[in-house]
């Protein structure tokens, strides 16, 4: 069996976890939508305002911008929490 939870793998599914159940996450993919590497920037500020280190990384230490995250499956995401 390949995939995670239903995403492509690990770190697609938790780059998703976060954007959908953490809050703060959820109105940045809401307010800016896809594509998803324009507000990368924007998730590194709110790591950086909530846990006071820029590490451009998940609460569970995926990078945002990891080359193994589906930006793709994380866009289509995207656009269907702003339908």
């Amino acid at each position: 069996m390949t995939g995670y939870n239903g995403w492509e793998n690990y770190k697609t599914w938790n780059v998703a976890l976060w954007l959908q159940n953490e809050e703060g996450y959820y109105q940045i993919a809401l307010s800016c939508g896809s594509p998803y590497e324009r507000f990368i920037p924007l998730l590194n500020w709110w790591t950086l305002l909530n846990t006071g280190e820029l590490d451009g990384r998940t609460p569970d230490g995926v990078k945002w911008d990891d080359e193994e995250v589906n930006v793709e499956e994380i866009n289509e995401m995207l656009l269907e929490l702003n339908d």
